[in-house]
């Protein structure tokens, strides 16, 4: 008796639209390890944060690119491989027991780069992506990445991989994943509905569901939202955000959630990413 073949794992997933607490690296770390549990403690197996939500959105280098102070803040804040912070989301991760998605400022000498770092359940950093490239003025703060970090983890939930805000429009780093049988994407974005309004978030839903679509796969997307501080020192419109799951067929499974911090959370099931 009993059913035939393979078992496809099915497990609750989350996108975690958040706030940070602004350029501030310890009480944002802090934040992201409180909600990595609350996660956990809703069922959650794969939880996915913001893009750079460790310390935050660079606003400023859209507006007003020769705000200095902020670049000093903002290098200051970041993360370095194998640095005390990557600790603290390495052992929240594994007290959890869930997997993590979590975008950081990165730090290597005197360079920043967007980073969106893959930890495991038992702890371990499955491995970070450094965005390819900038987007627009992103260039004037963070180095390039490189094709070496086109790579889908083998996990407990499938075929884990993701991009980074503007690379989920890139077909050919799409395209990369796809290949490798991608099951779970993890799209994630700064807070940028907070300055470019609603029109921003019509071109996150499209790529969401264009890549659930074409590649057949469940894609998470989990933007951040602007906090007070940051509308306030960078003259933003409002909180933003749009965060939301998206099933293989196109269907928004869960959000989208506007405006506000919160936990989107969808059951997934595999068998429909065949």
């Amino acid at each position: 008796g009993g059913e035939m073949g393979d078992q496809l794992p099915r497990f609750k997933a989350a996108a975690v639209q958040m706030a940070a607490a602004w350029l501030d690296r310890e009480a944002t770390t802090e934040k992201v390890c409180r909600l990595i549990a609350d996660a956990a403690a809703q069922g959650v197996s794969l939880a996915v944060f913001p893009e750079v939500i460790i310390p935050g959105t660079p606003h400023w280098i859209w507006t007003e690119p020769e705000k200095y102070e902020y670049y000093v803040e903002l290098f200051k804040n970041s993360v370095e491989a194998g640095s005390q912070t990557e600790s603290r989301l390495l052992e929240a991760t594994k007290r959890a027991g869930i997997y993590t998605v979590v975008g950081v400022h990165e730090r290597e000498g005197k360079t920043l780069y967007n980073t969106m770092l893959f930890l495991g359940r038992d702890g371990r950093l499955l491995g970070r992506h450094r965005k390819l490239i900038g987007t627009m003025a992103e260039k004037t703060i963070w180095g390039q990445g490189d094709g070496s970090t086109l790579v889908v983890y083998d996990t407990e939930v499938g075929r884990l991989g993701g991009r980074i805000c503007g690379e989920n429009l890139d077909n050919l780093a799409r395209y990369a994943l796809a290949i490798q049988g991608e099951d779970v994407h993890a799209a994630i974005y700064v807070a940028g509905a907070a300055r470019r309004g609603p029109s921003w978030n019509r071109g996150l839903e499209a790529a969401a569901v264009y890549h659930a679509l074409t590649t057949q796969c469940f894609v998470i997307c989990a933007q951040a939202v602007a906090s007070p501080r940051e509308i306030e020192a960078c003259g933003l419109a409002g909180p933003g955000g749009w965060s939301a799951i998206v099933a293989p067929d196109g269907q928004l499974i869960a959000g989208p959630l506007v405006g506000e911090e919160g936990m989107v959370i969808a059951e997934i099931d595999l068998e429909q990413a065949i």
